[in-house]
């Protein structure tokens, strides 16, 4: 697939569930796109920097500029173009459309629902975080937070106690996890400020399958806000079988990491780059390789593994400039394999494989440094990754 070189990805991830600033890098990339990647962050995302230094920066380089963001990136896009109407058009991939303290409690019934929780169970669980988040956006003081907070769960019956199946140490705890300053933010995050400032054109797209960034109510929250607001210039779009990441693989980490996984749906893919095509100007279907743009990697690589270093799973992107036998496998510093995560013939393009950590007979590997090697033909390529335990 193509990359649109007016293009700016705004990528954010969650590296262990915790909320984080790791790295935030502009760059221009051989094909002239500019690309800016960061993890969650520590401040308020309001007031992070990055997106709008980026945006004064390509005015005057690139023709036109736009803002492709995932999950939070999805809320950072209307950000930016709320501030900035020179913006040519924003992409929403599993963006929030609904109040983030109401997302959140949706998202928690939801992934109960899936490991296996009752109904009942569910609604207990729900309505013990939508009082959690209640109290945390209507008061200030700490000691006050956990008496409410406490003297709502002293008075849950016994079976709806027992159905929630917490201890008091264990709400405290979350109490504690949501009192942080981004967390106390974030909970107060209403997506609708920003989307109705947006004059500009939007592309919201999700999957159906997924439990983060439910597509039903948050699609049909953007579609609702743009219009109220009289942008005209929208789409919106719920795509089968995807889940938040937009692609097949199911809500859970793949079973088996010895395949290769699918990082991003061709078909999600296909209908951004069609979508920001007509943006732009481009004709369906034009490949403009003569302006700068690649169809195809032309050399045998890999990317740096992320995150790096890790402590659960990580991930490995590499690229094929033609279609072939591939084998991607990992090593010790003494030289000893530990895993094949990829042995397969695949076509050429650009893939990425897991690697959960464990080695070729399912145990975990010990902390330390790894080597992982990618061979296609006669062709070999490596990097380093650290795991941490």
């Amino acid at each position: 697939m193509e990359l649109l070189r007016m293009i700016l990805s705004l990528t954010y991830r969650s590296v262990w569930g915790r909320l984080s600033i790791e790295e935030s890098t502009l760059r221009v990339s051989q094909i002239g796109g500019c690309i800016l990647r960061s993890t969650f962050m520590k401040m308020p995302i309001l007031n992070q920097p990055e997106p709008q230094r980026c945006m004064t920066y390509l005015p005057g380089r690139i023709n036109q500029v736009g803002i492709v963001g995932h999950s939070e990136g999805g809320m950072i896009a209307p950000m930016v173009a709320a501030r900035m109407p020179e913006l040519g058009f924003i992409v929403l991939l599993a963006g929030p459309g609904i109040p983030i303290d109401e997302l959140i409690v949706t998202q928690i019934g939801l992934f109960a629902l899936e490991a296996g929780a009752s109904d009942e169970e569910a609604e207990v669980l729900r309505a013990m975080h939508r009082t959690i988040h209640q109290v945390l956006n209507t008061q200030e003081d700490r000691a006050e937070i956990f008496t409410s907070i406490g003297a709502y769960f002293d008075g849950l019956s016994d079976a709806d106690r027992g159905l929630l199946g917490w201890s008091r140490s264990m709400l405290n705890a979350v109490i504690e996890s949501r009192m942080t300053p981004w967390w106390r933010y974030f909970l107060t995050f209403d997506p609708a400020v920003y989307l109705e400032q947006v004059d500009c054109p939007v592309l919201a797209l999700n999957g159906n399958r997924d439990l983060n960034v439910p597509a039903a109510e948050n699609l049909a929250a953007i579609e609702r806000i743009l219009g109220a607001a009289g942008n005209a210039d929208y789409r919106v779009v719920e795509l089968s079988g995807l889940n938040h990441m937009l692609n097949a693989n199911g809500e859970g980490e793949p079973a088996d990491t010895n395949l290769a996984i699918e990082t991003i749906s061709s078909e999600a893919l296909a209908l951004v780059s069609s979508w920001v095509g007509e943006q732009v100007g481009l004709a369906p279907g034009g490949t403009a390789v003569g302006e700068g743009f690649a169809a195809l990697p032309q050399l045998l690589s890999l990317e740096p593994n992320y995150p790096n270093p890790f402590n659960g799973a990580t991930i490995i992107g590499y690229h094929l400039p033609s279609d072939g036998a591939v084998e991607l496998s990992l090593y010790n510093l003494a030289g000893q394999r530990v895993a094949t995560l990829v042995r397969r013939v695949l076509e050429a393009g650009s893939h990425a494989v897991q690697w959960d950590g464990t080695d070729a007979a399912g145990n975990p590997a010990a902390s330390g440094a790894y080597i992982f090697q990618l061979r296609a033909g006669a062709q070999i390529v490596a990097g380093r990754l650290l795991l941490v335990r």
